[in-house]
């Protein structure tokens, strides 16, 4: 997979920071990476497997065939959506966070 662009990281930062409502995802050393968006796709895939509502919040966006490489298609999107409905992710979203905000914060640590 390719190195993200730092358009693509910036909008990977900003939909972790809403996800997970902490700002160490903002913070300088934190840098998203391929690993990290993948680590941050599957959480939002198992999400929706859990979650009916968050499948019809995606499945929503014009860029959304929700599939390996969604996320990449689709983090400015998804960020405007947070932005501007987050608390559709709910209930089973959290158990899929704290599963996988770990890794996903050590991905992107230098």
């Amino acid at each position: 997979m390719s190195v993200l662009s730092e358009d693509e990281r910036e909008a990977l930062r900003q939909v972790l920071f809403r996800l997970f409502d902490d700002r160490q995802f903002l913070a300088p050393g934190f840098t998203p990476n391929t690993t990290t968006l993948h680590y941050t796709e599957t959480m939002l895939l198992e999400a929706a497997e859990c979650e009916r509502r968050i499948d019809r919040l995606l499945r929503s966006l014009p860029c959304a065939v929700i599939s390996r490489g969604f996320l990449r298609r689709c983090l400015e999107a998804l960020q405007r959506v947070l932005d501007s409905d987050g608390q559709q992710f709910a209930g089973c979203s959290a158990i899929s966070r704290a599963r996988w905000r770990s890794v996903i914060t050590l991905s992107g640590m230098r």
